[in-house]
């Protein structure tokens, strides 16, 4: 705080690069409205300053009170899907659910017990980033990408462009043309595409990797949104294993061209 106190507001502006009524300008905005949401993303969380960038706004939100109430606080949006929730329920390589430790055997009997699993593994796996490099060195020969497109959210994008090309085996999953990494005008060749139905009827369904397809209800402005995005070609016929088979069009994993 003291820090902050002594910036002049000349430094200030040498600082951002923003000019003086600009600051002036946000500031009274700032200090006019006790509701302040103040969203940020990877280009703030993974800069070569990250933390103390991070740090600067929690402080800010934090020094003035706007914080734990209903419209103010911070809020990273991530550039991965799902991030938060794969270390609550223990999807990531590194963490189990809850965030517990893998290393830790109390901590993996308690998941391997309420998981019911017949094994768990004692050591943590790859994170993304060192997966990447490790595909790049060819210690990993297969990827499978799910709903996210690494080459545009994983730092060194072109080092993660460049192992996915001399990757053996690269699976996509997806719905979204926003986020698949198929048309990209990259070099990467994808072995397989496996798109995934989302159904807009009635009832709304989503397709697992295993093919096991669920109900799912889907509020009127997300659907909207994948009415304009899901333009992956379904069949016309339903998955005979789906109880909702009669409700949406399933679709199968299709081979695709290999980039020349």
């Amino acid at each position: 705080m003291a820090a902050a106190e002594a910036l002049e507001p000349d430094e200030v502006q040498r600082q951002t690069g923003l000019s003086r009524q600009e600051i002036e300008d946000f500031y009274a905005l700032f200090a006019a409205n006790s509701k302040v949401v103040t969203v940020y993303s990877q280009g703030v969380n993974q800069s070569s300053m990250g933390t103390d960038k991070v740090s600067a706004i929690l402080n800010a939100h934090l020094a003035t009170g706007r914080i734990g109430k209903s419209g103010q606080g911070p809020f990273s949006v991530t550039g991965q899907p799902n991030a938060m929730g794969g270390r609550e329920v223990g999807g990531l390589a590194n963490v189990l659910a809850g965030h517990l430790n893998i290393e830790d055997p109390e901590h993996r009997d308690l998941v391997q017990a309420f998981w019911q699993s017949p094994t768990m593994a004692e050591k943590p796996g790859l994170k993304a980033v060192d997966l990447f490099r490790h595909i790049e060195t060819g210690a990993v020969k297969a990827v499978w990408i799910m709903a996210t497109n690494p080459a545009v959210s994983v730092p060194e994008a072109q080092a993660i462009e460049a192992a996915l090309a001399k990757c053996p085996l690269v699976v996509v999953s997806d719905a979204l043309e926003m986020t698949r990494v198929l048309d990209e005008p990259t070099t990467v060749k994808i072995d397989l595409a496996d798109p995934k139905a989302i159904t807009l009827r009635d009832i709304e369904a989503l397709q697992a990797a295993d093919r096991v397809c669920g109900g799912v209800s889907i509020p009127e402005e997300i659907r909207s949104f994948v009415r304009r995005e899901a333009t992956w070609n379904t069949s016309e016929n339903g998955c005979s294993a789906c109880p909702h088979s009669a409700d949406f069009k399933c679709v199968k994993i299709r081979p695709k061209a290999q980039a020349a």
